[in-house]
């Protein structure tokens, strides 16, 4: 008797490895790592990390803190031609739109890290990177 296309079909059990299946996988590890792999494991600090940079979590929460005030500092005729970007070791990465742009904000450099130092003294800006987008 045909299956009907409508019956499920019955499963297939699934059967625990054997000894020597499971000696074969060791040999094997053996022979690519030279001791038999046993993988570490993970600890809190690298999955929280893992996680937050895939999902830019820190850049984006001090990206918009910043994004007010970036364009409160720099004006906004500049603050059109520009996107401040994530921190990292304490530099502000700032994307630019023209080289002419990007020109008058390195003159002003200094000033607008001190501006930017005193209104969010907690995010430790300590420099400022631009590029251009």
């Amino acid at each position: 008797m045909d299956p009907s296309p409508f019956q499920p079909s019955p499963r297939r059990r699934i059967s625990e490895p054997t000894s020597a299946e499971l000696e074969a996988d060791l040999v094997a590890d053996i022979a690519r790592h030279g001791k038999p792999y046993v993988p570490r494991a993970k600890t809190i600090k690298s999955v929280v990390k893992n996680w937050s940079i895939s999902r830019n979590v820190s850049a984006e929460q001090t990206s918009l803190m910043t994004e007010q005030q970036w364009n409160a500092i720099i004006g906004d005729l500049l603050a059109n031609y520009t996107r401040p970007g994530h921190i990292k070791r304490g530099v502000l990465h700032i994307s630019v739109d023209s080289p002419l742009v990007m020109q008058e904000l390195a003159i002003r450099k200094g000033e607008i890290l001190k501006k930017l130092q005193d209104s969010l003294p907690d995010h430790g800006i300590k420099s400022l990177k631009f590029r251009i987008d």
